[in-house]
């Protein structure tokens, strides 16, 4: 083989090669961005849920509270556990609107581990207010809920009024920690390491 077919020959394996590994470097780029927001999808998910739960329960305990507005030890405690579920709504909506404004595909990787970030901050801020609200959304929330759906009067029975709260906060703060752990803390930990591989590869071309 002559030397100019040589230069060529090598010039055409130089082509494809280089081809290959740019076709290498936007697969893994897609790879790692699909799982990145994959990885963010249970945590949307759980706040739509959330969203929608609350819608609920607020329409339900307003309802229940216009129902006995003539006795105010009911309908009072009622219409303030609403107002916190409210802001709880309101919270949910605020990350929603987050989760769905990060563009996975339009942004380069450093706006992504930005939005992400900030996202995660977010969540975070609103989750200690979260936790402080837990408690006074169901303090009020229990007589209410108890007259409209059992009819019982839940201060004639302050045994049974101590057990519900030590239950819902013993049973809601652990699941609540859990939840924040599992399903968010670990999901945007693993969401940010897949955007940390594409930097990493990109850097080292």
């Amino acid at each position: 083989m002559e030397l100019d077919e040589l230069k060529g020959a090598w010039a055409q394996y130089d082509k494809k090669l280089a081809a290959n590994l740019k076709f290498n470097e936007e697969l893994l780029r897609k790879m790692n961005l699909n799982n990145s927001r994959k990885e963010l999808q249970k945590p949307l998910i759980n706040e739509l849920l959330s969203v929608a739960a609350m819608f609920i329960v607020i329409i339900y305990v307003v309802a229940s509270s216009i129902r006995f507005i003539n006795e105010p030890r009911y309908c009072i405690p009622g219409f303030i556990s609403a107002i916190i579920g409210l802001t709880f709504l309101v919270f949910a909506i605020i990350k929603v609107n987050k989760f769905l404004d990060i563009d996975y595909y339009g942004s380069s990787v450093v706006k992504l581990q930005k939005d992400i970030t900030i996202l995660n901050r977010l969540i975070l801020k609103l989750r200690k207010y979260e936790l402080v609200l837990f408690p006074l959304l169901i303090l009020p929330l229990l007589p209410i809920l108890f007259k409209a759906i059992h009819n019982i009067d839940i201060y004639q029975n302050i045994k049974l009024f101590s057990i519900e709260i030590i239950l819902v906060l013993g049973i809601g703060f652990p699941l609540t920690l859990w939840v924040n752990k599992h399903l968010y803390d670990k999901k945007f930990k693993n969401a940010e390491h897949f955007l940390q591989e594409i930097d990493k590869f990109e850097s080292e071309e």
